[in-house]
C-alpha cells in the first residue's frame, strides 16, 4: 500500500521495507536499514547512521538526501535531487544495481564533501549531471561513469 505523511521515519536499528510508492515532506532513515521498493518523494531525507536502499523494484527518488553522519544511501534507478551533508565527509553515495542511474543534483559542497561517492556497477552506466564533492569517489564495477 502507499504511504503519504508528512514524517516518515524508522527511529530503531532494525529494517523497514515500504514496497509502494512514499510521499512525504520527511523522510528520516536512522540507526536501522530502511528499503523503498518503488518511488519515494519527499522534500528531505535524512540519512544518520543508518542505510537507506532506494528503488530496489522500481521507480524513481526524487528527494533531497542530506547526511547527518556517516549513514549510506544506495541508489538504483538514481536520484532527482541534490545530496548534501551537515559536515565534511559524512556520507556515503552508492550507485548500485544494473540499471542506469543519473543524479541531477550537486553531490556535496565546498567544505562539505561526502566521504565516498561509488559508482559504476556492473552493467549500468553512472552519471553525475552536477559537480561531485567527496573525499573518495570510485568506479566499483565494470560500468561506467560520466561526470
Amino acid at each position: 500500500n502507499n504511504v503519504y505523511a508528512n514524517t516518515v521515519e524508522n527511529t530503531g536499528t532494525g529494517a523497514t521495507t515500504f514496497q509502494d510508492n512514499v510521499t512525504a515532506t520527511n523522510v528520516n532513515v536512522n540507526a536501522g536499514t530502511s528499503t523503498f521498493q518503488d518511488n519515494l518523494t519527499a522534500t528531505t531525507t535524512t540519512i544518520t547512521t543508518g542505510t537507506g536502499n532506494f528503488n530496489t523494484v522500481s521507480g524513481t527518488t526524487t528527494s533531497n538526501l542530506q547526511f547527518t553522519d556517516n549513514g549510506t544511501a544506495n541508489l538504483n534507478n538514481g536520484l532527482t535531487g541534490n545530496v548534501t551533508t551537515t559536515a565534511d565527509n559524512k556520507g556515503t553515495l552508492n550507485l548500485v544495481g544494473s540499471n542506469n542511474q543519473t543524479v541531477t543534483g550537486t553531490v556535496g559542497g565546498v567544505g562539505a564533501s561526502l566521504e565516498k561517492v561509488s559508482s559504476g556497477a556492473t552493467g549500468a552506466t553512472s552519471t553525475f549531471v552536477n559537480n561531485v564533492y567527496a573525499n573518495t569517489v570510485e568506479n566499483t564495477g565494470t560500468g561506467a561513469t560520466t561526470f
